[in-house]
């Protein structure tokens, strides 16, 4: 038995003929047939495709006829008969992408799939390359023909499979250089990058502490702090960003709880500290966030502002304070009153079902 990647094949039934909204599996199976035929399926691809719906796991059986489904006019049929490595002669030369991704995926042909125009396939040659029993030599030699693609994603790839590194610090995609700096490699050279994501890349190891509390972006700052660096330094930093980071952190939170961003108040809630004083906070964030602590729900249920009470709700819900929610079913905003239905109702369906 053969089991088939649910979530990697029904993304071409979105291509072909667009017979799905993403529910099909939820589906009635009449319901996809009817729509395939209209959609011009021919009877066995329909009942190849079938066979992967039913029961939302049905397998392909091995003596089904591969070639005929490598023939068949719809990608969809075609990509399953990739993947599943069959008949990938007759596939490796497909038209559409990403059939040649699940050829090359199944090792076949790399030599020929690495020259494809597709930069999906070229990923697929890349990971299988990196996976296959070749000596590193020839994975090296074979990788860094790559190296210089065109396509960020495939470069991208090169890295990720362990290679590059050098010929590609000075890449012109931030993303690429961003991916490097992640992996450690030439910190030193990447913390005076002019990407402030780059720096962030350095920042989140701690590389060069001392240079990056200066830096001029204050996510770099906050991501420093975030790694546990510079806490004490930027403790007073004109950035709400990197108050937050410090207050997250668990740092000089009584200073904070008065701070002067309610996103700072906010991350002060979000560690537990003064939720008392931060349950009256002029600032509908910090008295939601009180609220997703689940603390003073009594008062926070009939705050003036919709999203307030509805984080309120959430907490009730998750603490199983279920007749306390009916209150929010009557709300003025039908948000709130939408969670509150639903949830009771999915409650007393559970009930139900217990009681049966």
């Amino acid at each position: 038995m053969l089991i088939v990647n649910l979530p990697t094949l029904f993304y071409p039934i979105f291509v072909v003929g667009n017979l799905f909204n993403g529910n099909v599996i939820g589906g009635k199976l009449s319901d996809f047939e009817d729509k395939a035929k209209l959609a011009g399926f021919g009877e066995s691809d329909i009942a190849v495709i079938k066979r992967i719906i039913n029961g939302n796991r049905t397998l392909i059986g091995d003596n089904e006829d591969w070639a005929e489904c490598a023939k068949s006019e719809h990608a969809i049929v075609r990509r399953l008969t990739a993947q599943q490595g069959k008949a990938l002669n007759m596939l490796v030369g497909d038209v559409d992408e990403y059939t040649r991704m699940y050829v090359a995926e199944n090792g076949y042909k790399l030599d020929t799939l690495i020259d494809d125009a597709s930069p999906i396939v070229k990923q697929a040659v890349i990971s299988a390359i990196a996976k296959s029993e070749q000596s590193e030599a020839s994975k090296r030699r074979k990788i860094q023909k790559l190296v210089y693609d065109s396509s960020v994603s495939v470069r991208m790839a090169v890295i990720n499979a362990g290679y590059g590194y050098d010929k590609l610090k000075n890449d012109s995609s931030w993303e690429v250089r961003k991916l490097i700096a992640s992996k450690g490699y030439a910190l030193e050279h990447f913390i005076v990058d002019p990407h402030y994501a780059v720096r962030e890349a350095v920042a989140d190891q701690g590389f060069g502490a001392r240079r990056l509390m200066k830096d001029k972006s204050p996510s770099v700052r906050a991501r420093l702090v975030k790694a546990g660096f510079g806490i004490k330094t930027l403790i007073h930093d004109q950035s709400p960003l990197v108050r937050e980071a410090i207050a997250l952190a668990g740092f000089n939170l009584r200073e904070y709880l008065y701070d002067e961003s309610p996103i700072v108040r906010a991350a002060v809630a979000e560690y537990g500290f003064g939720l008392q004083k931060l349950s009256c906070d002029t600032s509908e964030i910090v008295r939601a966030k009180v609220a997703q602590k689940g603390y003073a729900l009594s008062k926070l249920s009939k705050d003036e502002n919709w999203f307030v009470r509805l984080c309120a709700a959430k907490s009730l819900y998750q603490e199983n304070q279920f007749s306390k929610l009916k209150r929010f079913a009557k709300d003025e905003d039908e948000r709130v009153r939408e969670f509150a239905s639903t949830t009771l109702k999915q409650i007393k369906d559970k009930e139900k079902r217990q009681a049966a």
